[in-house]
């Protein structure tokens, strides 16, 4: 719930284009997995597997991290409950998340720039398109000339 909360407060701070900078980092830090995966499976990853990168297993009996071998953990809010994901003692580092999402860069000038690009490819693909229907149109025009 915490890094919904940090989307939240960073899209209000700096405006929609926030939530591609999630969605960006997201993608990139599960690249190499989701390039091996058909499309259910990824469907299945994004639901359940797409925040892996971001979790920190702590023993919370010794307050012990794994991940950065520190006791108590220096990456994530020990005292801050919603950081605790269930009692095995799963927690994300929300920090480096929303620090890497927002490293990222994206204006609305670059967004309006694929939206053109987007559009032009559309617009050739159509006309392809066009064009061979055009072609086919003739070619049974001539048939039934014969």
């Amino acid at each position: 719930m915490d890094i919904a909360f940090r989307i939240y407060d960073n899209c209000l701070a700096s405006g929609i284009e926030a939530i591609f900078g999630f969605s960006i980092v997201l993608l990139q830090t599960n690249e190499d997995v989701l390039l091996t995966l058909k499309f259910d499976e990824i469907l299945a990853f994004m639901k359940t597997r797409v925040f892996e990168k971001y979790k920190v297993s702590v023993n919370l009996s010794l307050d012990y991290c794994s991940t950065c071998s520190s006791s108590p953990c220096s990456q994530i809010e020990r005292s801050d409950p919603m950081n605790l994901e269930n009692a095995k003692g799963e927690a994300y580092r929300v920090d480096d998340f929303v620090q890497d999402a927002v490293s990222l860069k994206i204006t609305p000038f670059m967004l309006d720039s694929y939206a053109r690009e987007y559009e032009d490819l559309i617009r050739i693909r159509d006309a392809h398109a066009l064009e061979v229907e055009t072609l086919r149109q003739s070619n049974r025009n001539f048939l039934a000339q014969v």
